[in-house]
């Protein structure tokens, strides 16, 4: 086959694929640097994200702050999840568009986090905003996507790890805590606008069921582009089934519910998902309907 071919093959999409993966390693290997040969009080104190430091102009914080953690299990869980989801969506998004929504998640949520401790002497380390982040654009991408977590071991697919996660963060949003938890819910809701807006062929929709348009009725079908849809004449749609009725050429009639269910089909799809029987019917509805005028 020609797709076999070397010459053939998309060498730019595996490129993408390749700077993807590239992009994932590189931020873990960072957030090791940040772990193991740079982290001390003084300097924590200036890239830890906190109200006094943004009230001095300190914006890096709203970067810095997510390459720090408190202890060795904190950036273990951390990078294991960037890992495990990030290699996964990471070759379909690029490098490009990964690195933008990972970073746009830790910065809204430190932003949401510094709204809400405002004046107090907190402060915020950890990627775990952006990581939910990619979570949650892992679950949308890849939904059915099976895992095998390391204190869980029973596959589970990442929309389920998504709506359990959510769950959790909104209870343990309603006590106070040492754990950021709205950072996480602003890094899932910040990565779902993402990729809504950028990708239109998402596998799944968590919010969906909010958004979704009302089924139109078979009365409301919109036809296609250079057709039109006419009221049936009594004598050619005397039943809501196929009555026998035929044409002058002794085809049988196109009934007013074969073409509603296909108009019905062009407005809730394209004309595209259309069988070629479904195109047929649709050339012989026509013809019929101009031997009728």
């Amino acid at each position: 086959m020609l797709s076999d071919r070397n010459y053939m093959r998309d060498s730019s999409g595996e490129k993408r694929q390749a700077v993807g993966v590239k992009s994932v390693f590189i931020l873990i290997a960072i957030n090791a640097v940040f772990y193991f040969f740079l982290q001390n009080p003084s300097f924590n104190s200036e890239m830890c994200l906190s109200y006094f430091g943004i009230s001095q102009f300190k914006l890096w914080q709203l970067v810095s702050y997510m390459f720090l953690h408190a202890n060795f299990m904190h950036i273990f869980m951390n990078m294991w999840g960037l890992y495990l989801f990030g290699t996964i969506i990471a070759p379909k998004m690029g490098a490009g568009r990964f690195l933008s929504m990972y970073f746009l998640c830790g910065i809204v949520g430190g932003l949401v986090w510094t709204a809400l401790n405002w004046q107090t002497g907190a402060y915020l380390l950890g990627a775990s905003g952006a990581v939910f982040g990619v979570l949650m654009a892992t679950a949308m991408l890849y939904p059915d996507q099976k895992f095998l977590l390391l204190f869980f071991p029973v596959p589970i697919k990442t929309k389920t790890l998504v709506v359990i996660y959510a769950i959790l963060e909104v209870l343990s949003n309603a006590k106070i805590d040492q754990v950021a938890h709205i950072v996480h819910l602003a890094g899932l809701v910040t990565a779902y606008i993402f990729i809504k807006v950028l990708y239109k062929d998402q596998a799944w929709d968590p919010l969906g069921f909010l958004f979704s348009p009302k089924k139109r009725g078979a009365g409301s079908a919109k036809a296609p582009k250079g057709w039109e849809v006419h009221k049936p004449k009594p004598e050619t749609y005397r039943n809501p089934g196929n009555d026998g009725t035929t044409d002058a050429s002794g085809e049988a009639m196109v009934t007013q519910r074969e073409l509603d269910k296909i108009l019905d089909k062009i407005s809730n799809s394209t004309v595209n998902s259309l069988s070629q029987e479904e195109h047929d019917t649709l050339k012989r509805a026509r013809e019929q309907m101009k031997n009728r005028r």
